[in-house]
């Protein structure tokens, strides 16, 4: 003979298993006491370390607040989301592909992120007038070429 409290969870079981809404309900509050424990054990503030494939499920930071961490770390998400770009331009470049390159950002934004700008400006700091000439005339040509060879490209298509 089965004690109360075994028979009372094999009932349970059946009628889960009977009834998928049930079981999903059973579930659901489940998730919130364990995330109302989870908030009131955590007196200090608590991190999340969200790392794709490891053991603790990736949350969204909104999810991670509302269940009482202060802070959440996502430590290969640029580095993941950059692969899967690079995979996709590449795929997109090899001859047989019918693709075309995915979105990306001009020239002139690459140059900012870089941080060419800030560097050119430090670079003018040390030149001498003639120098400064000199790279003037550089920069002038630079911008022609790129013109010309915009034009070119665009004549052949």
């Amino acid at each position: 003979m089965m004690s109360a409290p075994s028979a009372s969870k094999s009932r349970h079981r059946a009628s889960a298993s009977l009834n998928p809404c049930t079981a999903r309900a059973s579930v659901r509050a489940k998730i919130k006491m364990s995330r109302s424990r989870l908030a009131e054990a955590m007196q200090k503030p608590c991190m999340a370390n969200m790392v794709p494939g490891g053991k603790t499920p990736v949350l969204p930071p909104k999810a991670l607040q509302q269940i009482g961490y202060k802070l959440a770390l996502y430590p290969v998400a640029l580095l993941t989301s950059a692969i899967a770009a690079m995979q996709t331009a590449l795929a997109a470049l090899r001859p047989e592909s019918g693709n075309s390159l995915p979105p990306g950002i001009s020239f002139a934004e690459l140059q900012k992120v870089v941080g060419f700008p800030e560097y050119w400006t430090q670079e003018t700091k040390y030149q001498s007038e003639s120098d400064l000439f000199a790279l003037r005339q550089r920069d002038q040509t630079l911008r022609m070429s790129q013109w010309s060879v915009s034009c070119r490209c665009s004549r052949q298509l």
